[in-house]
């Protein structure tokens, strides 16, 4: 996915100069956004989840996470984490699996890993939720700065 920013460098530096601005008078409100915007992500996460899976058990959305905000060389950053614990199918759906009989007719184990028997399509969960979020995410950023040129701490 490629996109094109019409952007000239007097402009652009501007843009980049406004950003480390806030980055260094207010990482409290940056880390406030940033979880803020996280926990949005979940939200559109888990309701794609619910809406493409048929057998709702509830164990599927519960292993979604977010990591702590980092600052990482003046970048800030938020980990989405969909696998743990709590659900560590998540890749099967998403990706997709064979469908194996582990066992023969007698209640033995298969010593070659089982018997496959088809195969379970992904679901493709979180692509669909990343392009809409592309979309919003630029909106979001726009009105963030605004909001802070209105503020006065900008």
């Amino acid at each position: 996915m490629s996109m094109e920013l019409d952007f000239d460098e007097k402009s652009y530096k501007e843009l980049m100069q406004a950003l480390e601005d806030v980055s260094k008078n207010c990482p409290d409100y940056i880390k406030k956004t940033l979880k803020k915007e996280g926990q949005d992500f979940v939200k559109a996460v888990k309701k794609e989840a619910k809406s493409a899976v048929e057998e709702h058990t509830g164990n599927l959305t519960k292993g979604f996470r977010l990591g702590s905000v980092q600052n990482i060389a003046g970048c800030y950053t938020i980990n989405f984490m969909a696998e743990g614990k709590k659900n560590p199918h998540w890749h099967l759906i998403e990706k997709g699996h064979e469908m194996k009989i582990p066992y023969t007719r007698r209640g033995k184990r298969r010593s070659d890993g089982g018997q496959i028997t088809g195969f379970v399509p992904g679901r493709q969960i979180l692509r669909p939720v990343l392009k809409e979020w592309d979309k919003e995410h630029g909106k979001r950023v726009e009105q963030t700065l605004e909001k802070l040129k209105e503020d006065g701490k900008l």
